[in-house]
């Protein structure tokens, strides 16, 4: 389930905005359109956060766990 943070439905709206591109893409450059959504989201000062359960601080996750997680997403959008 998806935060309604407004930094969460901006990335949700550039993976939107990206997935004919992404769908058109050969399997081994998908991920490069994930990685375009990382740096525009981290150039906006966005970041990808997980809780800490052990503090319940938040942290960031990287920019190779936030493609993944971005992949997933445009996995997840139903055609």
């Amino acid at each position: 389930l998806l935060n309604p943070h407004p930094g969460n439905r901006a990335w949700k709206a550039l993976v939107m905005g990206h997935k004919a591109e992404y769908d058109a893409r050969p399997y081994g450059t998908k991920g490069e359109i994930a990685r375009k959504i990382v740096r525009a989201v981290r150039a906006a000062s966005g970041r990808f956060l997980t809780k800490d359960e052990g503090t319940g601080l938040w942290r960031d996750i990287g920019d190779e766990k936030a493609r993944v997680r971005t992949c997933a997403a445009f996995r997840d959008i139903k055609n």
